[in-house]
């Protein structure tokens, strides 16, 4: 005969619950606290990285027109912010340049405009005192005429250098031929040599094409050629070349009064006028070589000078190839 039966194994797993309860207990608490550190951690982490942009903010708002020499420290920066320090007191710096150059443009438009103002409202004062004869009245309105011509002159430099730094401008490009310019420049400004006692040669040989604005090139070659004829000797010559070797590069050479050569460097800074004995009496605004600078400039063009007190003057001009 044959038994059945079931066999039946136990163990009291109470320990093992307990254990894990325990565990199960202790890793909540640790997953509590560390998220509790975690938060201050971030918390204050963020205070911090605000704190800073704070202090940013703050130096950034005592920046103003009349204090804009002010920075922001970079070496007390976080690292995470230097970057963005650098980057707003690079700002400031152009800003302050800009403001700079602006003052200085307005000191010097205004200084320039009361000379040929002054020049009318005396002329016009010491005519209308009495009547006087027909020559008398003429020879006032010559005087009145220099002074509006110069300051025709002056305003149209003036209206130039604003579009230029307002970059308004237009440029129109085109292919341009280096003879025509040069010979459109010599017919304009031959009255003017000749009245002087000037001799333009022009020595250009062939023909050198480019691409450009006709009109901003125009200017460039009628102030530099111009500024060569008043800066002259009586009987003195203005020679226009270019340069075998570089194709590109054309000279403008004169018997002038020359300036010192500590000084070249800056004949291209707006009213800047060469501190020399013998263009006391020249008549200018310190603006035309400013101009042609800036217009050559934009057209990936240059100019040098090189010059010597009482030797003449060499400019360069590189056009764009």
């Amino acid at each position: 005969k044959k038994y059945k039966f079931i066999l039946q194994v136990g163990k009291d797993l109470k320990s093992e619950t307990d254990i894990i309860k325990i565990s199960f207990f202790y890793l909540v608490v640790l997953l509590f606290f560390s998220i509790l550190f975690l938060a201050l951690f971030t918390d204050k982490l963020v205070e911090g990285a605000l704190y800073s942009i704070k202090r940013i903010s703050l130096k950034v708002k005592n920046i103003s027109r009349e204090n804009l020499s002010e920075r922001v420290n970079i070496d007390n920066a976080d690292i995470e912010l230097r970057e963005l320090a650098q980057t707003i007191n690079n700002t400031f710096d152009r800003l302050e340049k800009a403001f700079e150059n602006q003052k200085k443009f307005l000191s010097y438009a205004s200084h320039e405009l009361r000379t040929p103002i002054s020049v009318v409202k005396a002329t016009v004062d010491i005519a209308l005192r009495k009547n006087r004869s027909t020559d008398d009245y003429l020879q006032y309105l010559s005087a009145i005429q220099r002074a509006s011509n110069h300051l025709s002159k002056l305003v149209n430099s003036l209206l130039t250098i604003s579009r230029i730094d307002s970059q308004k401008i237009k440029l129109q490009v085109e292919e341009i031929s280096l003879k025509h310019i040069i010979g459109e420049t010599v017919s304009l400004l031959g009255p003017i040599a000749q009245k002087n006692n000037i001799d333009i040669q022009n020595k250009l040989t062939g023909d050198i094409v480019f691409k450009g604005d006709k009109n901003a090139f125009l200017e460039v070659f009628i102030n530099i050629i111009e500024n060569a004829i008043k800066y002259n000797h009586t009987n003195g010559w203005v020679k226009i070349y270019n340069n075998p070797q570089e194709k590109y590069e054309i000279v403008i050479e004169d018997s002038g009064i020359g300036i010192p050569s500590f000084e070249t460097k800056k004949v291209f800074e707006r009213f800047y006028k060469a501190k020399t004995r013998y263009a006391k009496d020249v008549p200018g605004s310190g603006l035309g070589l400013s101009i042609a600078y800036e217009l050559l400039k934009l057209q990936n063009g240059s100019i040098t000078i090189k010059s010597e007190e009482g030797k003449g003057t060499k400019v360069f001009i590189y056009l764009p190839d």
